[in-house]
């Protein structure tokens, strides 16, 4: 019984302390599943960490815009040593090609994907500007009332498109 307890081996076993592990949980999810998936592949368990791959998805006429963390990678592999929750977030499929408007009076009804990027509104001068966020299509968007006769850039895409209304 002795020999066990003086060989190498064994000597300094009642010295070495146990391994710790560590319990990561995390959460790969959608924001709104009618507009995609999101979830975790390639997931590794190890003492201190977790590895995975996380995924989004979009369902048809949807796509991934960016993770809760404001993160834009898809697929992203990812290392984790604490807890984590992450969410996709989709949009409504944005069709650069398809902008249609009919300008009535003072008033602008735009039809393209909701959720295009805003529309920034300014005279020539930029004096008068404005910025209008996208909710819905068609859209109608009036030119402020304080604002001047004259005519008014309506801008989108980050300037790409634009067209001139005349307020009267």
């Amino acid at each position: 019984m002795e020999d066990y307890q003086t060989a190498l081996v064994w000597k300094d076993l009642d010295q070495i302390s146990p391994q710790t592990v560590v319990v990561i949980s995390y959460s790969v999810t959608s924001a709104d599943p009618v507009k995609g998936s999101a979830g975790a592949s390639g997931v590794t368990d190890y003492c201190d960490r977790v590895e995975l791959t996380a995924t989004a998805t979009p369902n048809p006429g949807y796509e991934f815009v960016k993770w809760s963390d404001e993160n834009t990678e898809n697929p992203r592999a990812m290392v984790l040593y604490s807890d984590l929750v992450l969410t996709a977030i989709f949009q409504v499929e944005v069709d650069a090609g398809n902008l249609n408007v009919c300008i009535s009076g003072n008033s602008v009804i735009v039809n393209n994907s909701p959720y295009a990027a805003d529309i920034v509104i300014h005279d020539k001068t930029n004096a008068h500007t404005t910025s209008v966020h996208r909710t819905s299509s068609p859209q109608t968007i009036d030119i402020p009332e304080e604002w001047p006769a004259g005519d008014y850039i309506f801008e989108f895409d980050s300037g790409n498109r634009a067209f001139i209304v005349t307020k009267e």
